[in-house]
């Protein structure tokens, strides 16, 4: 199990997922109340190594992304728009698609995705991305083995359903933002509390 904790805009708050151990920080660079420039997210995260640096994008220009990537040595950048498979491929840097699931049939448009290259994760989320709600993960089932092992898994986790989440889903990546956000900013005392978690359940062998 890994964490990946989406959202963040304070350079104390990298240093603190840094320190407990967290495996993806994601900086936001489309329209979103969590939006961040590259100017903002080189200063936040410059320095901080050893967590592994993603970039969200919602329909925004190939040219913008790998500026982004580029300026802010991303690791990563993660797509929520409508970008093609083409669009993906041709960017030819590591992605993570997103997909918000509003029934069982929305999975499908997860096997458009299949077989790319430069693709290393499908996130899954409810209907509506960033929302803190969940979805019906029974849903995810049936997908075959390629893809659950690149599987993130966002949408309404905390420390009462993980243990769940990682018995119905056993995503290799669990993704956070509303959750542990006190006012619309990242609360330490709730990113503390949630890892404390993680780390039970990783002791026990998740």
């Amino acid at each position: 199990m890994k964490i990946k904790i989406c959202g963040v805009k304070e350079r104390d708050h990298v240093a603190l997922l840094e320190k407990l151990n967290v495996d993806y920080v994601g900086f936001v660079f489309c329209n979103s109340k969590r939006q961040i420039t590259i100017e903002e997210a080189k200063k936040i995260s410059n320095g901080y190594n050893n967590i592994k640096k993603v970039g969200v994008f919602k329909n925004n220009s190939k040219e913008f992304i790998l500026k982004a990537y580029n300026e802010v040595n991303l690791d990563i950048v993660q797509l929520h728009g409508d970008e093609t498979v083409e669009f993906v491929k041709d960017l030819n840097i590591p992605v993570i698609k997103a997909f918000n699931l509003k029934d069982k049939t929305s999975i499908n448009k997860i096997l458009e995705y299949r077989n790319i290259k430069n693709l290393e994760g499908y996130l899954v989320d409810s209907a509506i991305g960033g929302s803190g709600k969940t979805f019906k993960w029974q849903w995810l089932k049936d997908l075959d083995t390629d893809i659950k092992e690149k599987l993130f898994l966002a949408g309404g986790i905390s420390e009462d359903n993980l243990e769940e989440a990682m018995k119905v889903v056993n995503p290799i990546v669990i993704d956070l933002s509303s959750y542990l956000e006190v006012e619309g900013v990242k609360s330490p005392e709730k990113i503390k509390k949630f890892m404390k978690k993680v780390k039970e359940l990783k002791e026990r062998g998740y």
